[in-house]
């Protein structure tokens, strides 16, 4: 496998391209999901014809049990669209933790995070991560 190549993550039924590989962690771009797995996890899969690359704001990995999801740039509106969703997409594939990564910038989407994150049910609670202030923890209910 490569960079650029096109796989199927068995556990989400899904395919995607690779977009990164390091030493055991391999990045795939899904569904505006970039997961994060190891090659036991995706198999090869041919792409499917007029098919095109959507931009990609989450990835996430189950060995961790966090889901990532890039804020950087968004409006508002935007962010509580993606934040909802990758919410949604980290309960339904079994993530415990999600991490918005919203950047120092001027607070503004950090505090819509928080203000979104306060409404939902389904997080236990969440925090600014100690080594990055750019990025807000969450931990999900169950």
């Amino acid at each position: 496998m490569k960079v650029g190549d096109t796989v199927l993550l068995k556990n989400l039924k899904q395919t995607g391209e690779i977009v990164s590989i390091s030493k055991n962690k391999i990045r795939v771009k899904s569904r505006g999901v970039v997961v994060v797995c190891s090659a036991d996890q995706l198999s090869e899969a041919k792409p499917s014809k007029g098919s095109k690359p959507q931009k990609q704001h989450l990835r996430g990995t189950k060995r961790s049990g966090a889901l990532e999801i890039d804020l950087h740039g968004k409006t508002s509106s935007e962010a509580r669209d993606l934040i909802l969703s990758g919410v949604n997409q980290a309960i339904l594939a079994g993530y415990g933790e999600v991490w918005f990564v919203h950047g120092r910038g001027s607070g503004t989407l950090k505090k819509e995070t928080a203000k979104i994150l306060e409404e939902l049910d389904v997080v236990r609670r969440f925090k600014v991560s100690e080594a990055n202030p750019g990025v807000t923890i969450c931990y999900l209910c169950g």
